[in-house]
């Protein structure tokens, strides 16, 4: 489960007086980066000691709409789900995303007073390890601060299969399906404002995304129609969510039960126009010369999957048991090329 990630730094802020001085002030301030919200607690006093005071409603982030609350002798600002809101700043380079906005003072061309500036940011790191929901850790990630005025947050990204087309009813125990089935699988990001994309997606007989045994399915970003016609991508790029679907299949050997998806997924801060990727009907990628942004890639996994006879593979299996059990008993040596082959499905 991702804790939040409490810190409280001392920072200096630059004030500017009414005769347009500008120096230099020390306060303690909480920031809370969150999955789902970004927050800044300051000591209401540090505000109220000014000359005149200065009141809550004299303040906003960097969209002049967003105000903060004063809640036990605190001044509080939040930007909750999408941390674009409120006329924040986002960056990144090769392993974070930082979200930066600033505290700041009402402007007004009649009267002056001390001008508020206070700049604070949440730094998101694009390197992770997934886990499927049930799985020992959901996100493994270094956590270190960068700077006083700028403090670490997780994302949350999992793997989730689905009985129905409408992605409603999720499997929570291991699934048992049969070859007839179909897998529907969601990749989800938290938070939600961010856009996600499955670079690539395989799987394997074991729990080990490089097992020697592999069946690859979308690569690079495009599923292999041609490989799989189950296969449907319903979106890909577009949203937090990453949905597809495919039919399930079982390794060949004997040794080989059980089915465990893997995908590489990428975190794209830009427009969808420019994260979906652009597939060509024989499962090839067209390259978008606006998409020059290149993020780390971490793999999401989910497994087992467990492969489940219908009605005839049982019969058949059970009438070659007892098939070769008469057999056994009898006084001659009897083959059976049929019970090979149910074992090799």
């Amino acid at each position: 489960m991702l804790l939040a990630l409490f810190l409280r730094t001392s920072l200096l802020i630059y004030l500017t007086s009414a005769s347009n001085a500008d120096f230099e002030e020390e306060i303690n301030k909480t920031i809370t980066c969150a999955k789902d919200q970004i927050e800044v607690e300051i000591p209401s006093y540090f505000f109220l000691s000014k000359n005149p005071p200065i009141l809550i409603s004299d303040l906003h982030l960097n969209d002049p709409a967003c105000h903060g609350t004063e809640t036990a002798n605190l001044y509080v600002f939040s930007i909750k789900n999408n941390f674009t809101d409120c006329g924040t700043q986002m960056a990144s380079d090769d392993t974070h995303i930082v979200f930066t906005n600033t505290i700041q003072s009402n402007f007004s061309e009649v009267i002056t007073r001390t001008f508020i500036n206070i700049t604070f940011a949440c730094r998101y790191p694009i390197n992770y390890l997934v886990q499927q929901p049930n799985g020992d850790n959901k996100i493994s990630v270094d956590i270190r601060t960068i700077t006083l005025n700028t403090e670490d947050g997780n994302f949350s990204v999992s793997m989730m299969l689905y009985k129905d087309p409408d992605f409603e009813d999720m499997w929570t125990t291991i699934p048992f399906l049969t070859l007839e089935d179909n897998i529907f699988v969601k990749v989800n990001m938290v938070p939600g404002h961010l856009i996600i994309r499955l670079e690539n997606c395989w799987s394997t007989p074991a729990r080990n995304p490089s097992h020697a045994v592999q069946y690859s399915f979308i690569e690079q970003s495009c599923p292999q129609v041609i490989k799989d016609e189950t296969l449907s991508v319903i979106t890909n790029g577009e949203s937090a969510d990453a949905m597809f679907r495919i039919q399930m299949f079982k390794f060949v050997g004997i040794s080989y039960n059980d089915v465990f998806l893997h995908c590489t997924v990428q975190i794209c801060h830009n427009t969808p126009a420019v994260c979906k990727p652009n597939c060509t009907n024989y499962g090839e990628i067209i390259r978008n010369k606006r998409d020059a942004s290149s993020f780390p890639t971490r793999t999401v996994s989910y497994g087992p999957i467990k492969r489940k006879m219908d009605g005839n593979e049982e019969a058949n299996l059970r009438k070659h048991i007892l098939y070769i059990s008469l057999a056994v008993k009898g006084t001659h040596k009897v083959s059976s090329p049929q019970m090979e082959e149910i074992f090799l499905l």
